[in-house]
């Protein structure tokens, strides 16, 4: 059976979703300096390759090319990269109606899917 409705009505994240929620927690830290120092770095935005032209995605974080498939599972890469496709869901800097916001829009993708 499909499971996508029990984990709508239970108000639950499926594991795949869970990945996800986290990450762009994760990520919305590093967007708006609220992550350890340590990270500070490691995630550079297109503004900072010093382009001498204007790019459409400068506020999106570079994801590093990769040929090898296996490359493509670390934190480096899948990072950056769900967060550039997240949406309009990035522009909120406050971090609680973000998780709030987030949560509801991973729940609503699921119950679409179930449909």
């Amino acid at each position: 059976a499909h499971t996508n409705p029990l984990f709508v009505q239970s108000d639950i994240l499926p594991y795949d979703e869970l990945i996800t929620y986290y990450r762009l927690k994760f990520m919305h830290g590093i967007y708006y300096n609220h992550a350890p120092k340590s990270f500070t770095n490691v995630f550079l935005k297109n503004d900072a390759r010093e382009i001498n032209y204007n790019l459409r995605d400068t506020e999106n974080f570079i994801v590093p090319y990769t040929r090898i498939d296996y490359v493509k599972r670390f934190p480096l890469y899948t990072f950056p990269k769900t967060w550039n496709h997240a949406g309009d869901i990035t522009f909120q800097p406050n971090f609680i109606t973000f998780q709030i916001a987030l949560r509801e829009m991973l729940l609503n993708e699921i119950n679409d899917a179930a449909i």
